[in-house]
């Protein structure tokens, strides 16, 4: 037993000492991604970096973001630029969400619009009950008419389509339902009942779902014992074989067919009913989508 206590002590070692190995990664991470993010005054919504945008437009784009937060207690922020020292526009975005502290209520909730030139691309941020807004579909459906008007280097009009579909999908409200079918009439406490109780659930199958490891491999070490070989085959024989006939007889035939549905269906790449996650450097939990640019006016070809 001495061995089996032995092994399980080096278990809980390497448990422990990679669980310690990621947190550090992953702070600092954290803290170069904080770095490489500009520290901005979150009331001014508008951060046109790329220069895209006159002052009039952002006045005017200004009025209708408040308008956004005002009705729909979701934050909204807009942001250009030319240059992009991060490894993603999706990077970009969370992280300019997630360090300047950015949203409404526990949650954080809101949204916020990214033109990334660099990469030639659009990407729509989202976080707390806007992730539940915001689907990969209807995400889909913005950025495609914002992409009519960033093609025609219209960089006002991109960003009022952006304003205005928002404003549309949050109007229609949350895909949460409540359990008696209805849809729920405080979208945020239901969509952060639905987090908290998945956190708790996922966070409680983890460590049962250890504490059962463990407690089977101590099992399994302290019952194992190892068999003896046997030199004497006849051991395993009762009787003597016999080889007498040798058919080969067809029996039946069946065959199956599946039809292979084409990808070229022209469907979206997303689900409709549904918001795909992913965690920021943060450790925030976001949706989101995008949609590169292969054009702009007479600037981009469209080689893509």
């Amino acid at each position: 037993m001495r061995k089996v206590y032995k092994i399980l002590i080096v278990i809980i070692c390497i448990l422990i000492t990679g669980t310690v190995n990621v947190f550090s990664i992953n702070s600092i991470s954290s803290q170069t991604a904080k770095e490489n993010t500009p520290i901005v005054d979150t009331s001014k919504k508008i951060y046109d970096y790329a220069d895209l945008l006159s002052e009039s437009e952002e006045t005017d784009l200004f009025s209708q973001i408040q308008e956004y937060i005002n009705t729909y207690e979701m934050d909204m922020a807009v942001v250009t630029i030319e240059e992009n020292n991060k490894l993603s526009a999706m990077a970009y975005a969370d992280d300019f969400y997630d360090y300047n502290d950015f949203g409404i209520g526990t949650d954080k909730s809101g949204v916020l619009f990214l033109i990334d030139m660099e990469n030639r691309e659009m990407w729509i941020s989202t976080t707390g009950y806007a992730i539940s807004i915001y689907t990969d579909l209807r995400i889909d459906s913005i950025l495609d008419y914002a992409y009519n008007k960033i093609s025609t280097e219209d960089y006002n009009g991109c960003v009022e389509q952006f304003i205005k579909y928002a404003k549309y999908y949050a109007n229609l409200g949350s895909s949460y339902q409540s359990t008696s079918g209805s849809q729920s009439t405080n979208g945020h406490e239901g969509y952060n009942k639905v987090q908290n109780d998945l956190s708790v659930f996922i966070k409680g199958s983890l460590i049962i779902s250890l504490i059962v490891t463990i407690i089977y491999i101590i099992i399994g070490l302290a019952t194992h014992t190892k068999p003896k070989k046997q030199q004497n085959a006849n051991l395993y024989i009762s009787s003597g074989i016999k080889l007498n006939k040798q058919l080969d007889n067809f029996v039946n035939q069946f065959v199956t067919k599946t039809r292979i549905e084409s990808s070229s269906s022209g469907s979206s790449s997303h689900s409709s009913g549904h918001s795909s996650t992913h965690s920021g450097s943060s450790g925030r939990s976001h949706g989101g989508g995008r949609k590169k640019i292969l054009k702009i006016g007479a600037k981009w070809k469209e080689n893509e």
